[in-house]
Parts: structure tokens; C-alpha cells; sequence
């Protein structure tokens, strides 16, 4: 891997930390270092591939006073997330705080670390916060906002966990391989990018799909 040349980039170099993670709560790669902050002196961990990296001249903290931070489009979706979570005012406050929906301490009063952190992890504008697809995973009810639970997806997957159907896999034979929470996840399973051609197999449209035959959950 080539060395870093610190008369590319705008803040000191502390440490080279080559190809790794942002946190331990992800899996995706990308080089990362220690810079020093030229307006806190900080040390912090960023991306330094790219121009906007190389052009960088202070931390998260500093980069985004008060004011901006409502600004920021994640800040709408972080002051969303809590609403939904702790104001029973609101009208989808019973499919959330009412059921015991929560956000971490972490980002319930910080917007600016939560944005952070959506940022470090590949958020941008095509994408909407989930958070249900990873709590299912690790089996975690209610459900929470958190590093270790939210993801970020498509509007129209988003749509599909919504009103996701349970469905059952079968073989050519009809003989039951397994079950999964949605037409989605079917796919996936077998290899497809799309869950539309499960779906369209489930309401009768297609035979197969994948090598496969798929049916909803108590629907003939």
C-alpha cells in the first residue's frame, strides 16, 4: 500500500491506519487515519481517500457548529427518530415509543453523533435509517436506534420490511426447505437481487423463482 504524502492533505497526518473499519460496529472497509484537528488540536479518526479528505481541516465537532447541525439533512431524521420514540403527541408514536421503541443514550441528545456516525458509515440522500432488519438478526425486542442496529436501505426495501409477508421456501417437489420474513430476504437467500420475481411466485403469477417454489405464510 502507498504511504500517505502529507503535502496532500490540508490536517497533520498522526497515523497511517490503512484498510479498516470506521468502528466495530461495521464491516465496511475504506483507508482510514489520525488526523489532528487544525482548529482543536484534536486527534480523530477519518477516510483519507479522496479529494474531500485530502481537503479536510477540522474535525466533526468543529466542522459543524449548533446551527448547522439543524441544517444538516440527518439532523430532520435524528429529531424524526425521536419524536416517533418520545412524543406521544405524535400520530406514529403508538407503532414506536408506545411499543417500547428506543434510541441509545448516545444519540438521544446528541444529533451531532449521530450524524457523525451516519456519515463514517455510508449514509447519504437515496438512503432511509432502518433499524429493524439488524434487531431482528440479533433477536433484540423492542427495537433501538442504535450503532449496532440501524442500517441503511432503499425506499422501496424500506417499503417492502414495512409490509414485509412471511415467506416459505420450497423445492421443486414441494417439499418445505425454510421460512423467511419477507419476499426480500427470499431472494436474497437463493442468489436474486430483487424479491419482485418471489412476490410475482407467491401471488400465482410464476411458477418458480430461483430454482424455487415460494408461497406466503397461511396464504393457499
Amino acid at each position: 500500500m502507498k504511504p500517505l504524502n502529507q503535502s496532500e492533505y490540508t490536517m497533520k497526518i498522526i497515523k497511517d491506519l490503512g484498510m479498516t473499519t470506521a468502528n466495530e460496529n461495521t464491516t465496511s472497509t475504506g483507508r482510514y487515519a489520525i488526523f489532528e484537528c487544525t482548529k482543536c488540536s484534536k486527534h480523530f479518526k477519518a477516510r483519507c481517500s479522496g479529494s474531500v479528505a485530502k481537503a479536510q481541516t477540522t474535525c466533526h465537532e468543529c466542522t459543524l457548529n449548533p446551527l448547522e447541525t439543524t441544517k444538516h439533512p440527518l439532523y430532520a431524521i435524528w429529531n424524526g427518530i425521536k419524536q416517533r420514540c418520545y412524543s406521544p403527541k405524535r400520530k406514529d408514536y403508538c407503532k414506536y415509543g408506545a411499543k417500547g421503541v428506543t434510541m441509545c443514550d448516545e444519540w438521544k441528545n446528541n444529533p451531532q453523533s449521530f450524524i457523525d456516525w451516519c456519515i463514517e458509515n455510508g449514509w447519504n440522500n437515496s438512503l432511509v435509517v432502518d433499524k429493524d432488519i439488524k434487531c431482528r438478526e440479533l433477536n433484540i425486542s423492542p427495537t433501538i436506534y442504535s450503532p449496532k442496529t440501524i442500517t441503511f436501505i432503499t425506499t422501496q426495501q424500506n417499503a417492502e420490511e414495512a409490509n414485509a409477508i412471511p415467506v416459505l421456501q420450497y423445492d421443486l417437489n414441494m417439499n418445505f426447505i425454510s421460512e423467511h420474513v419477507s419476499a426480500q430476504k427470499a431472494a436474497n437467500s437463493v442468489g436474486l437481487k430483487e424479491g419482485s420475481s418471489v412476490t410475482s411466485c407467491c401471488k400465482g403469477r410464476s411458477k418458480t423463482s430461483g430454482g424455487f417454489i415460494w408461497k406466503y405464510k397461511n396464504i393457499n
